[in-house]
């Protein structure tokens, strides 16, 4: 039986807040490289995702990832450990080098990542270890690949759901990290096998560097990308939300087995963080089933972008309703 309390043991020990600082300091380079570099050559991002992808490849001037080379084989393990723990696509996209573009996603051409904006990012936090960035970095871009897949690409057309389409792909980013970390913590714990927790996340407090991020200056612009609070709530509940899912997972797992007892004991775990915390992913006791990850982010970016959504105050109004006392 994995408890709550055995999940955090092999995870990695990170502050919730280091996960929302990549997110802003990703999406305001990501929202430049976008508007301005992609534009100049295709005028728009519709005209961006429809276009073939040798003619993207080509503009791109990308280049292929060696597995010899430490940052590309870093870039490809983090493909690959995204589709084999979160499968957020079928297969493990495309990845390519394209420096200077700004890092984006094409339905067919893949994942195009820009080394210089990496440079950049891990510059601004560089006391982070930098597989756990580019995870994210990533993670992100392969959110948008699942986004193509499930909605069509002319979704991303429409200009005024840009901050929750974006905010989902942080919402996702955020519980890929946390899903990758958990489940290859667990796995490795069951070898004898410790990971040394500076290879997912570091041990600093990066809430003085978040205070001088600045996220995109619209407070309820949606069409432009999320606000630096947004991103952070939204990185956090994803990463809450990723350990939450997987304690509803082994519930189902033990209750398929037979071992009532046990079943119980995490249903009751779940319940109560559940009580405690909103937005958490939905959990079907009769068919045995959780929600799926992108109909739950999608579900709770939704909401987050409303006008005059606070966290706090829905915290507030989801435990008063669950009659859980304030700490």
């Amino acid at each position: 039986m994995t408890t709550r309390t055995q999940l955090a043991a092999t995870r990695p020990r990170s502050s919730l807040s280091r996960l929302a600082v990549w997110c802003a300091l990703w999406c305001v380079s990501s929202t430049i490289a976008r508007a301005e570099e992609i534009q100049q050559d295709f005028r728009t991002f519709k005209s961006f995702v429809q276009s073939a992808p040798d003619r993207v490849l080509a503009y791109a001037r990308v280049k292929p990832l060696d597995r010899s080379e430490e940052l590309d084989r870093q870039a490809l393990e983090a493909v690959e450990k995204i589709n084999r723990y979160t499968h957020l696509t079928e297969m493990p996209p495309p990845i390519h080098w394209a420096d200077g573009l700004g890092s984006c996603a094409h339905p067919e051409a893949g994942l195009l990542i820009d080394r210089q904006q990496l440079v950049q990012l891990r510059d601004a936090i560089p006391a982070e270890p930098f597989p756990v960035l580019l995870m994210f970095v990533i993670a992100h871009e392969t959110s948008h690949m699942r986004q193509y897949k499930e909605c069509g690409r002319g979704v991303l057309f429409d200009v005024n759901r840009t901050r929750e389409l974006e905010l989902q792909a942080d919402i996702l980013g955020a519980a890929v990290v946390m899903t990758v970390g958990l489940r290859e913590g667990w796995e490795s714990h069951q070898r004898g096998v410790t990971i040394p927790a500076e290879r997912i996340s570091g041990t600093t407090n990066f809430l003085p560097t978040l205070g001088r991020l600045i996220g995109h200056p619209a407070w309820e612009d949606r069409t432009a990308h999320p606000r630096w609070d947004q991103r952070m709530i939204g990185s956090i509940v994803g990463y809450m939300g990723a350990m939450q899912k997987i304690v509803g997972e082994n519930f189902i797992g033990l209750t398929k087995d037979g071992k009532t007892e046990q079943a119980e004991a995490v249903l009751r775990e779940f319940t109560d963080y559940d009580r405690r915390n909103p937005f958490m992913p939905r959990l079907d006791r009769e068919s045995l089933a959780m929600e799926r990850g992108f109909d739950w982010s999608a579900r709770v970016a939704r909401v987050m972008v409303q006008d005059g959504f606070f966290y706090a105050e829905e915290v507030r109004k989801h435990r008063a309703r669950n009659s859980v006392p304030e700490p």
